[in-house]
């Protein structure tokens, strides 16, 4: 029998205990936020999926189209469909002395459905100033997703953009000598060169795509279909190597002859001059590999993945290291060759669509050490789950038959016979006298912290893959590593019922999507400070991009107007065609703050976490106390959710107009203002005006109004009252909740998904909530998941 010895750095296991109350506290001092740039077009969409900075450049990818359509009466063909403005600054917050780009797209018809419109885009802005540069651009008929993107400049000095994702019909690469090269889905006859995608209103096939270009110019070096399906296919994400070869890893799903859709995993190396396959490594107990990330250092390759294409365990692969459902992945690959040194699995899975947050893998810096950091969906969200998963260790066994595990040989490179000491030998991870994972007890688990978990970050050693602490969190979108090796940044949107960072909950942006930055230490995994940003409408990060001095540049896109950052730099998009000075009198003012934009608007936004942080402006002083911020807050301001506001100021940023900064009765949470009681109700933490109805929506296109629940603030100002002529009926939703004195109602033809009280219209959705406008948007109508139940807003 094999003994071991010791148990990894005993110091992580008290690391890795129970969360206390006290962490993303440290909010003394914040960093600011430098500059943004927004698109102000009506006229182009781009949904921003992916970050890369090379240089002095940002880069942001994503699908890209013109909104206009030849078939839509009135269509008028223009050469300006989208644009990129910036920099919007703390002095110049509404863009004014800004500079603009505009791109001329292609505007396809609508028949096929809205999501045929879309090509590839990059976006391409000066990081250290926030001045758009150019936009490239991707053609095809049909659609095409965006969602890896990976730049570099090799060792021969060449400057390569990698981009990759999924298409349906076709798309085509334009090269600096004037010629292009344009490949076809799989599917299609010939040269045919349009098929449908399964989101259009017929079903389609996919098939993946890595184009490898100029990063100065955006002209493609080449362009290759890979992997091709009968069913489904995308590369989702990419990296570059020194030498300009590109790494892609993704998915593949082909239709058996029994009609089932079996999907496959995979990992390959792309050629820098031509785009051939290298090598491939397909993985068919793998539902889908998704991020990936390049270490230079010993060429390796960090893959995370998911047994259950779909996320759950109706589709779950039977997997050697997984003894769960559904299993999260992660792992390391030679990247000369494909083999598998380590992989960690632990209960979860990352769920797969475009609109989620599916997490990230992040190399640790060089000062950090020897680490690659995690981000994994669903991970937790059910309980306390264990990190100890995966292949098993290798190690030096001595003469005695102890074995001493190959991260306590040595943890500063992959450990091989020749790291073991004399009178010993070398036991490989696949010997029957390897440690197993299990045994490893680490101390590191996921799903021991707060309330509303759903994902959790992971810090392996990437030469063993020991894991090192896990830390709950809402969904991740990014994750980015600092220089100095002090923190890891999680970016991300959050939903009111997720903006949960251990005792901290972050505030409610209008029953819609807020955006978060927070920060943990890399030693312990403990939260340091979370930040939120956001409006009224929209407002969601998919990426995040690190700089070599530390700063963090943030993509997206959003549908609020006005967005606070936080710290000094809140700003308004005035798209184009509408009046700049609306109702504020001069073009640097904000005016109405709780407006919407018409258009999903890109954005890219500078977090300046390089700099010295600053003391938020209303505190006159401040102390950690245990790892606690006590502020001492200027008279005649509030300080609320780590925001400062003076007297008077309303929260009308988060659709809350009747709330108010009151220092007089609070300094620390919106009050009441003057209209409460008298013309606004607030209930279910809605301003709602005298005689508004409560409504309840049925489906994304069906909303009921209440015939007798409604605000009277004279009666009630924090319930809904009812109508005089009417009896409330327990249980029912409009429009069956009202009974006339006189005219009992028929039985409801719903089925009620959640009971609503009377008193309370708060509704706990099985999905996250919509918009908050009446508007049914493609991408609210792409998401999958049961119907949606929620409350909104009628008036008489």
């Amino acid at each position: 029998m094999t003994k071991t010895i010791g148990l990894f750095p005993l110091l992580f296991l008290a690391a890795n205990a129970l969360f206390p109350s006290d962490t993303f506290q440290q909010t003394c001092e914040l960093p600011e936020f430098e500059w943004a740039a927004y698109g102000t077009r009506l006229t182009g969409r781009m949904y921003t999926r992916r970050a890369a900075l090379l240089g002095d450049s940002l880069y942001a990818a994503g699908y890209l189209k013109s909104t206009n359509a030849p078939n839509k009466e009135g269509f008028v063909d223009i050469d300006d469909d989208f644009g990129v403005t910036g920099p919007y600054t703390k002095a110049d917050p509404t863009g004014a002395s800004a500079f603009s780009i505009t791109s001329d797209l292609v505007s396809y018809t609508t028949e096929f459905g809205s999501f045929a419109q879309y090509e590839v885009g990059v976006v391409k802005i000066d990081r250290l100033t926030g001045r758009p540069q150019d936009v490239y651009v991707y053609y095809g008929e049909g659609q095409d997703e965006t969602s890896g993107l990976a730049a570099k400049e090799t060792t021969s000095g060449r400057k390569v953009l990698a981009m990759s994702g999924h298409f349906v019909g076709s798309l085509r690469g334009d090269h600096s000598d004037g010629t292009s090269t344009t490949i076809y889905n799989s599917n299609a006859e010939g040269t045919e060169d349009y098929v449908l995608h399964p989101n259009a209103v017929k079903n389609g096939f996919d098939d993946g795509f890595v184009i490898s270009a100029n990063a100065d110019t955006g002209d493609a070096n080449w362009i290759v279909r890979y992997p091709s399906s009968t069913k489904d296919a995308e590369t989702v994400g990419v990296d570059i190597d020194g030498d300009g070869n590109i790494y892609g890893s993704g998915y593949a799903c082909n239709s058996a002859d029994d009609d089932e859709v079996i999907c496959d995993g995979f990992v390959a190396k792309f050629a820098a001059d031509d785009g051939s396959i290298t090598w491939e490594k397909s993985f068919t107990d793998l539902g889908a590999a998704m991020w990936l990330v390049y270490d230079e250092s010993d060429d390796a390759l960090y893959v995370t993945g998911t047994t259950s294409y779909k996320g759950e365990a109706a589709d779950a692969k039977l997997h050697d290291l997984c003894t769960y459902d559904v299993c999260a992945v992660t792992m390391r690959l030679s990247a000369s060759d494909g083999s598998v040194d380590w992989m960690r699995t632990l209960e979860g899975s990352p769920r797969w669509n475009f609109f989620d947050q599916t997490g990230d893998i992040r190399l640790a810096s060089n000062e950090d050490g020897p680490y690659v950091y995690v981000a994994l969906d669903d991970a937790g969200e059910n309980g306390v789950v264990t990190l100890d998963g995966g292949t098993s260790y290798a190690g030096c066994k001595g003469e005695d038959g102890t074995l001493t595990p190959e991260y306590m040989v040595n943890r500063n490179k992959v450990v091989t016979a020749e790291d073991c000491p004399p009178a010993s030998d070398f036991v490989t991870r696949q010997s029957d006298d390897a440690l197993p994972a299990s045994n490893a007890v680490s101390g590191a688990f996921c799903g021991t912290g707060h309330d509303a978990v759903d994902s959790c970050i992971i810090k392996y050693h990437k030469y063993s893959g020991l894991p090192i602490w896990g830390s709950d969190m809402p969904p991740v979108a990014s994750l980015v590593p600092s220089p100095d090796g002090d923190w890891v940044m999680a970016v991300g949107f959050y939903y009111p019922t997720w903006g949960h960072f251990d005792s901290v909950v972050l505030p409610d942006y209008n029953g819609i999507e807020g955006a978060y930055n927070a920060r943990l230490d890399t030693d312990t995994g403990r939260g340091e400070y979370a930040m939120h940003s956001g409006g009224v409408g929209k407002d969601r990060p998919y990426d995040a991009v690190g700089s070599p001095e530390g700063d963090i540049y943030i993509v997206g896109y959003t549908q609020s107007a006005v967005i606070n950052w936080g710290g000094a730099l809140m700003t308004k998009i005035t798209e184009e065609g509408e009046d700049q000075n609306d109702d504020a009198g001069t073009a640097f003012q904000m005016g109405k703050v709780s407006s919407s934009t018409s258009e999903y608007q890109f954005f890219a936004v500078k977090l300046s976490t390089s700099e010295d942080a600053v003391m938020p402006w209303c505190m006159e002083s401040c102390s950690l106390q245990e790892n606690v911020a006590n502020p001492i807050i200027k008279g005649d301001t509030c300080l609320i959710d780590n925001v400062c506001y003076d007297s008077g100021a309303t929260a009308e940023l988060f659709g809350r107009p009747c709330l108010v900064c009151n220092p007089g009765l609070t300094q620390t949470e919106w009050s009441f203002g003057p209209t409460v009681g008298v013309q606004d109700c607030f209930i279910g933490n809605i301003c709602r005006e005298d005689g508004e109805f409560l409504t309840y929506r049925e489906s994304r296109r069906v909303t009921h109004t209440s015939l007798c629940q409604l605000c009277d603030p004279l009666e009630s100002s924090t319930e809904w009252s009812v109508g005089s002529d009417y009896l409330l009926v327990e249980g029912e939703f409009p429009p069956n909740d009202c009974a006339n004195v006189t005219d009992p109602p028929e039985d409801s033809p719903i089925d009620p998904v959640v009971e609503v009280s009377p008193t309370d219209p708060t509704v706990t959705s099985p999905d996250p909530p919509m918009t908050s406008n009446n508007t049914v948007s493609e991408e609210d109508s792409s998401l999958s998941g049961a119907a949606i139940i929620g409350i909104a807003i009628g008036a008489v």
